[in-house]
């Protein structure tokens, strides 16, 4: 599935005639037998969220290595971060799990951007109906850095959080 996001696939069917048009250097990949929507279909079904997420920091953070030197076009001391969340609608007959609003799904990213990079620096994906200001909570801080959020993240103990942070405490 990661070969999929990769390279922009958009079916189940477009995965498989992609993998299947190089069916001889399927084996150096790890594929062991036949490519079919069927077993790729079971095979997503079956992958623990926890793997994704794992492959997306670990992608994260090379990608943080290479684009360590970019330089601010404001010319501050410190990193400047982006915060922000957007709601992912999503069908609630498929995701009955993600109800969020009478009869409507959904689930909600929120992201900080590493400005200068253009990098994500972290992510969670969580109920579309948990408010934005608990993404605060989960964020390691970097010392010196400056963070612009909306009025969404207004909660003054948590901005104190981001202020000790600022002096390295």
């Amino acid at each position: 599935m990661i070969f999929a996001q990769l390279t922009y696939r958009e079916s189940l069917c477009d995965i498989e005639a992609c993998l299947n048009a190089r069916r001889s250097l399927l084996y150096h990949s790890g594929f062991r037998g036949n490519i079919t929507r069927t077993n790729l279909a079971c095979a997503n079904e079956h992958r623990l969220a926890q793997l994704f997420a794992s492959v997306a920091a670990l992608l994260m953070r090379r990608a943080r290595k290479l684009y360590a030197g970019a330089k601010d076009v404001l010319d501050l001391d410190g990193e400047l971060f982006a915060t922000d969340s957007t709601l992912i609608d999503l069908s609630l007959a498929i995701f009955p799990w993600a109800r969020w609003q009478g009869t409507q799904a959904a689930v909600k990213l929120n992201v900080v951007l590493a400005v200068a990079a253009e990098l994500p620096q972290f992510c969670t994906l969580v109920a579309g109906g948990v408010h934005d200001v608990n993404f605060l909570d989960g964020i390691a801080f970097s010392p010196g850095g400056y963070y612009t959020l909306d009025r969404d993240y207004v909660d003054y103990e948590r901005l104190y959080k981001i202020h000790r942070a600022g002096r390295g405490s």
